[in-house]
């Protein structure tokens, strides 16, 4: 206010202004009051928070001894995982690339008019360095030997043998990692050749009992008595067994036996109703079937049919001695 202004001011006016000035403080108390109050409820609803979190967080430092190990077990985990495809998944990609160039390189020398020079040269090589290998070592091996050198005999062996199988399939080269991974890696080749192995002795054995049944029939009609004249015969070496007929008779080798159906009658007798001369590869599918208790005692057969034959050999010398 200006000097003029203030002494031109009434008693009633100065009352006025100072009832003023008084409700004006009231107000300005009142507001900060309320700020202070708002402000108060901000710090305490924040602290609430603070608090809750804090409570969070100290029963997560309270987890049982099972909780810990499996998360430490998790961890671990991933570890593993990061191994795996780091080294086990990547190595063996690098291995199978590097079977391919061996397989590769295989496959030339096994073509080579130098073949058995190149690998007397390895054998060479190999004896200097203390590795033994001989002329009649496969050559896959030598050359598998020859290239990887810091491997123990076993593991070698694996490569050749993942060589070997790929070469009798006719596998390019260039198909040989993926052929590899179709077949679940190296170490299943084992399965797969072991699974051929084992079925090539069951045939084996099967063939054996089959051959046993029929030396011991031969053996054993030493002593049968029945004797009948037949001549009907159906079915002469006409067997298919691969759903083909036998083109060349005269190369295809008869059975052993005659093979007579006979329908068992009430009175206990059999009606002979006909006879059938099968091949011989008919009739050891017969005897195979007839015979597969003797693989529980193979030895057992081969004695029992060793000591008939002799009987049966015996019986002919004195049969022979007679006349």
């Amino acid at each position: 206010m200006s000097k003029t202004a203030i002494k031109n001011v009434t008693p009633a006016t100065a009352n006025t202004n100072a009832t003023d000035v008084d409700t004006m403080c009231n107000d300005v108390q009142s507001a900060s009051i309320k700020l202070s109050k708002a402000v108060a409820a901000k710090f305490i609803a924040a602290a609430a928070n603070d608090g809750k979190i804090a409570s969070g967080q100290a029963k997560a430092g309270k987890r049982s001894e099972v909780d810990l190990f499996v998360d430490e077990g998790e961890a671990l985990c991933k570890k593993y995982e990061k191994y795996y495809t780091d080294y086990i998944v990547r190595g063996n990609k690098a291995l199978y690339e590097l079977l391919s160039s061996i397989y590769a390189y295989a496959l030339r020398i096994e073509t080579s008019a130098s073949k058995s020079k190149i690998l007397k040269r390895m054998r060479d090589e190999l004896e200097k360095l203390g590795v033994k290998t001989t002329s009649a070592t496969h050559w896959l091996t030598t050359i598998v030997r020859f290239i990887i050198r810091n491997v123990d005999r076993q593991t070698a062996f694996n490569y050749k043998r993942v060589l070997a199988v790929a070469m009798e399939d006719n596998i390019p080269a260039n198909d040989l990692a993926g052929y590899i991974e179709q077949h679940g890696g190296v170490m299943k080749f084992k399965d797969i050749v072991g699974a051929a192995a084992q079925g090539s002795s069951k045939a084996g054995e099967a063939k054996e009992r089959a051959q046993l049944m029929r030396d011991f029939l031969l053996a054993w009609s030493q002593w049968s008595k029945e004797r009948l004249n037949y001549s009907e015969f159906m079915g002469y070496r006409q067997r298919q067994l691969d759903g083909k007929k036998v083109k060349d008779e005269a190369k295809h080798e008869p059975s052993t036996f005659r093979h007579f159906f006979g329908l068992q009658q009430p009175d206990g007798q059999f009606l002979i109703v006909g006879a059938a001369e099968f091949s011989k590869e008919f009739e050891d599918v017969i005897f195979k079937h007839m015979t597969y208790d003797f693989s529980k005692d193979m030895e057992a057969a081969r004695s029992t049919v060793k000591e008939l034959q002799a009987e049966q050999q015996k019986a002919k010398e004195q049969l022979a001695a007679k006349k």
